[in-house]
This record gives C-alpha cells, structure tokens and sequence, in this order.
C-alpha cells in the first residue's frame, strides 16, 4: 500500500484541504494489511474512511512502471 498511497500523495498533494491532508495522515497511519483488505472488499470499509477521498485512493492505479524504471528494471 505504501507505493499506491506514495504516488496518490505525490500526484495529488498540492491540491488537497488541510482537511484532506489531516485525513489521509489517518489513512496512511492505518496498517497495509486492514488497508488492502478493504480496497480489496475482503473487510467492510469503517465508518471513519467512507469519504470522498478515501474512495478517491482506492479508485487510484498508480504507474508501477515508473517505479520499477526507477528501480534499474526495464517495464514489461
């Protein structure tokens, strides 16, 4: 979760509320594990994070090319 999250916040940072900002702090403090099982439906999504923006994430589909160019690997 740590790479889709790092890449939402690079892309979307500078346009996000304080308020936004405050929220996705909670989001990335949450542990991966209960945050891929609610992207994934495996685990209902809290009442806390049933907000605009934790569906804006969860809709998000980072570039995992950029990170394996980034890495030394040729993209598939």
């Amino acid at each position: 979760m740590d790479l889709v999250l790092g890449q939402f916040a690079e892309e979307n940072i500078a346009n996000l509320s304080d308020e936004q900002l405050d929220e996705l702090e909670i989001i990335m403090n949450e542990e991966d594990q209960d945050l891929v099982q609610m992207v994934t439906g495996a685990q209902a999504i809290p009442e806390k994070f049933q907000t605009p923006l934790f569906q804006t994430i969860i809709s998000y589909r980072p570039d995992f090319d950029l990170v394996t160019a980034q890495n030394g690997h040729s993209p598939k």
